[in-house]
């Protein structure tokens, strides 16, 4: 976990976490997607290669929550699972997005297809 200080003086009130890195590392379970909605500065997520099941829920990237994502990586959760939500085509700062290797629908929304035009250079999904 890498956090960062939004002011000069290193305030810890202003602490915010950039990236979680926990890959391969053992977690069984549900995405805390809306517990990870609050977390405004968040710019990379990666919990490849663990067990982790359900679904993602598109509340969680609505109102421009997560916004601040740029790279995405949940390959190899093989019990992540149901449709990519629609609203993931509203992180414009997303550059990265792996999603292979788990039982998520083969078809990415065209919102996020559509990021391909924009910040999203590396797309391991089917559009």
């Amino acid at each position: 976990v890498e956090c960062t200080d939004d002011d000069d003086e290193g305030d810890s009130s202003s602490r915010r976490v950039k990236e979680l890195l926990l890959a391969e590392n053992g977690l069984v379970g549900m995405v805390p997607l809306p517990e990870l909605a609050l977390l405004e500065r968040l710019e990379v997520v990666d919990l490849h290669g663990n067990d982790i099941v359900g679904s993602l829920l598109p509340e969680a990237f609505a109102s421009g929550r997560l916004g601040e994502l740029k790279y995405v990586d949940l390959s190899g959760n093989e019990g992540l699972e149901g449709a990519v939500p629609e609203e993931m085509g509203a992180l414009s700062n997303l550059e990265v997005l792996f999603l292979h290797d788990t039982a998520l629908t083969s078809r990415m929304p065209p919102s996020v297809c559509d990021l391909r035009s924009t910040a999203l250079a590396d797309l391991w999904a089917d559009c």
